[in-house]
């Protein structure tokens, strides 16, 4: 009896008690809890690091100290310019729908529209982009394709001697503004542009002789010579564009970003821009002409033929043939078009820009023959060495 009593003992001793069923369900009901809590503060934290994680690129894209290329990422700017440049009517085209295939003298065409240079205030507001805005969207009504390729730099404003320093244009204006307010042009440029590639580099300047004007323009020659590289490697980019979608443009225009400022700013509505893109030939560099709405006397003063006719011509590279006194072209020079506008198709674009960027030292010996002041001239000197005829259409 005594071994028996020692060994219930024992047992009694060494057992676990047995929950009961109410204390079981508390258990679980109490694991429910604590897991749910869990879920949602790891769920919590996750968000918080992802938003955190999004500001911070974002950041870094708008300041880019050091970024060769920028792919803005489209938002709030992307739908606001419907609202500053209301679409334009198309009730009087006749041959813009694809319905009427036989009239769509522009149906097949592929258009690159190549914008370059600095921006400085162009796309700071709403109030002087719907002259680019819209040419852009006439192009996209009429043509099977049109991509919008942009070059700048990081700072907007030239850090070399420009025309608005030389000719102390706006003298009791500033431009000034932080790297991301200057991104923040280019987002909404290419955002409402609806740009294929956006290109923003830096200007190294640190090896570079600024002072060296270009002859007597009073503009830095290294500045200017970055004008051509710029619109070089835009187009080289375009081209690589190309070879990885295996397409081809077969027209290519040349834009500065602050095209409201030009005398030939926005003059070329939808009928305008069908009849000259129906019509360009080999052999041919395009700019501008425009049927007068301006003041006498600025007629008298640029336009070419003279005054006394209802237009004006804006030839790439200035007027052509050119009115020469004393080995120098006469002034004033009709040379407002300059390189600010031009269109071409592919192969004599490329043949330009090509010979523009590669040979601007020698360009610029040939072009001091016949003007030393104005280095937007070298375009008129690249077409005529390679034979390209300077023409016009409005």
């Amino acid at each position: 009896m005594g071994s028996r009593d020692a060994i219930v003992d024992v047992t009694t001793d060494t057992l676990m008690p047995v929950p009961s069923p109410l204390a079981v369900t508390a258990l679980f009901i109490l694991s429910l809890i604590s897991l749910s809590i869990l879920q949602t503060s790891i769920a919590k934290e996750h968000k918080e690091h992802v938003t955190q994680e999004r500001e911070h690129i974002t950041k870094e894209e708008l300041k880019c100290a050091h970024m060769d290329q920028l792919r803005v990422l489209r938002g709030e700017e992307e739908n606001r310019v419907s609202h500053v440049c209301p679409e334009m009517e198309f009730r009087n085209m006749t041959s813009i729908g694809r319905r009427r295939k036989r009239k769509c003298s522009l149906c097949k065409l592929r258009v690159a529209i190549l914008i370059v240079g600095h921006f400085y205030d162009a796309f700071k507001d709403g109030s002087r982009v719907c002259p680019i805005v819209n040419f852009v969207r006439t192009c996209r009504k009429l043509t099977k394709k049109c991509d919008v390729f942009i070059h700048t730099w990081q700072s907007s404003v030239p850090n070399t001697k420009s025309y608005r320093i030389a000719h102390k244009e706006d003298p009791n204006r500033e431009i000034t503004e932080t790297k991301t307010e200057g991104f923040l042009q280019y987002h909404r440029a290419c955002s409402w542009l609806n740009c294929t590639e956006l290109v923003v580099e830096k200007q190294e300047i640190s090896n570079l002789d600024i002072n060296r004007e270009w002859l007597n323009s009073g503009v830095s020659y290294e500045g200017h010579k970055m004008n051509a590289y710029s619109l070089y490697k835009l187009n080289h980019i375009r081209k690589l564009h190309n070879a990885r979608f295996k397409t081809s443009h077969n027209i290519v225009v040349k834009i500065r970003p602050d095209y409201y400022r030009t005398n030939h700013g926005g003059v070329m509505p939808a009928k305008g821009f069908q009849k000259c893109f129906s019509t360009v030939s080999s052999g041919k560099i395009y700019g501008i002409r425009i049927y007068n709405t301006t003041p006498k006397t600025h007629i008298k003063q640029h336009s070419n033929p003279p005054a006394r006719s209802n237009f004006t011509d804006f030839f790439p590279g200035g007027s052509y043939p050119r009115k020469m006194s004393d080995g120098q072209v006469m002034r004033p020079w009709d040379g407002n078009s300059g390189d600010n506008f031009f269109y071409a198709k592919e192969k004599e674009f490329d043949k330009i820009v090509s010979l523009y960027y590669e040979d601007y030292g020698g360009l610029t010996s040939q072009t001091a023959r016949w003007n030393r002041m104005n280095p937007e001239a070298l375009l008129g000197s690249v077409v005529e060495r390679l034979k390209i005829i300077p023409d016009v259409c409005g």
